[in-house]
């Protein structure tokens, strides 16, 4: 008879871990070839992971489901802290989620996703997000589509014409302190930005060399001082001007924002537009000195970008983080057959911050994990309920538009 093992993975498991990585996404690791080397070399990786716990995230850790010591099916979880309604909130990322070809569709990674839950909520770790490669597949456990960002494609000489203070970022310990300053400020405003660990920012700043670098990055000065951060890399055309393609661009303020976007606009003798990402709420368009011109046939174009799903592993924690419009009280009744501590009624009463949450057998919403994920996080409100499978309003809507209402969300990390 098989036996099944659901385990963590240990540093001698990595080699096996690599090998499926390989297979499972079509790719190569070079350093497979020497297994003892590999194999060495991922033991000091785990060390070093052990010793300094908050170097990427908080810590990662991997599990699988092997058969009779064989691994098919795998996982890896990243502990990161995120901003949600003004608070840090612990948070898991799921990535390298991934079965043996030859073990699919026999529920590996149902086994395996059903345990992470488990450990997520053991670990105090209030949401989790991930990249799902199909929707649907995710949903069963929870996970629905709430952060997203807007693409703008914009003509240079659309970009407004005002004065600014900019300077040349030179990498300095102190403009990587204003960055860091700026970015905070900046994160605090949407939910699940994440709170960068040390590593995380040095890796960033060593792709912001100044002068042997592909990126071009610049430091913007109000009357207090640095008050907002670009980052770009210009993408050469051979029968056009370039493009100039926003990589980061952090701000304490609109006025920073709109005066970062005046520079970009200084750039139209090279550049012929610029693409950059912003949050859904921010809508630079009255700023534009055009939105689109008949003769020349040019105009700014948005697309919303999908940043992933995400789904509240903790209800009751999240209620009690939670940002509140004033005073009320609601019972909401979350299914989540995925997570049975969550499959219950709540009922919370509130100021603009939570005094207490307790059970009840009363419900004013019924609502699935995916949809109640949706709400409290801010990517929908109760005017958009028709448009999100499981949900039925009973009454009391007073109250529940001050717990469900639009939020502005930002994941700019990857995992």
């Amino acid at each position: 008879m098989d036996e099944f093992e659901l385990r963590d993975l240990t540093a001698e498991d990595l080699p096996a871990y690599w090998k499926l990585a390989c297979i499972a996404f079509h790719s190569k690791n070079a350093g497979l070839e020497d297994e003892k080397t590999f194999l060495k070399n991922c033991a000091k990786e785990e060390q070093k992971a052990r010793e300094n716990p908050t170097a990427r995230g908080n810590y990662r850790t991997r599990a699988g489901l092997f058969r009779d010591g064989k691994l098919l099916s795998t996982l890896t979880a990243h502990a990161f802290e995120v901003n949600f309604d003004g608070n840090i909130c612990e948070f898991c990322g799921v990535g390298g989620v991934m079965s043996d070809p030859c073990a699919r569709k026999t529920g590996g990674v149902s086994r395996v996703m059903g345990r992470e839950l488990e450990k997520m909520r053991q670990r105090g770790q209030l949401l989790s997000h991930l990249y799902p490669f199909q929707t649907s597949f995710y949903r069963r456990f929870g996970y629905e589509h709430c952060a997203y960002a807007m693409e703008w494609t914009i003509p240079t000489q659309f970009l407004p014409e005002l004065p600014y203070n900019i300077r040349w970022y030179e990498n300095t310990p102190e403009e990587q302190a204003a960055v860091r300053k700026i970015y905070e400020a900046f994160s605090a405003g949407h939910n699940l930005s994440l709170r960068r660990g040390c590593e995380r920012w040095q890796g960033r700043f060593q792709r912001l060399q100044p002068y042997s670098g592909k990126s071009f990055s610049y430091l913007h000065y109000g009357d207090n001082g640095p008050d907002g951060f670009l980052s770009y890399r210009p993408k050469e055309h051979d029968d056009a001007p370039m493009t100039i393609e926003v990589e980061q661009l952090y701000y304490s303020g609109p006025q920073a924002l709109r005066q970062l976007l005046a520079f970009l606009g200084s750039q139209r003798p090279y550049a012929d537009e610029v693409k950059l990402r912003l949050p859904l709420g921010v809508d630079i368009s009255a700023w534009l000195t055009e939105v689109c011109t008949a003769y020349d046939k040019r105009d700014v174009r948005r697309e919303m970008v999908h940043l992933g799903a995400s789904r509240v592993v903790d209800v009751e924690g999240v209620l009690k983080l939670a940002r509140y419009l004033g005073e009320g009280s609601a019972d909401i009744r979350v299914v989540d057959p995925a997570c049975p501590w969550n499959d219950k009624c709540f009922h919370v009463e509130f100021g603009n911050r939570c005094r207490s949450v307790t059970e009840t057998d009363r419900w004013d919403i019924r609502l699935t994990i995916g949809a109640f994920t949706a709400f409290i996080l801010g990517a929908r409100d109760l005017s958009e309920a028709a448009f999100l499978e499981g949900v039925e309003i009973g009454g009391n809507l007073e109250n529940l538009r001050k717990i469900f209402y639009k939020k502005s969300i930002w994941l700019e990390d990857h995992f």
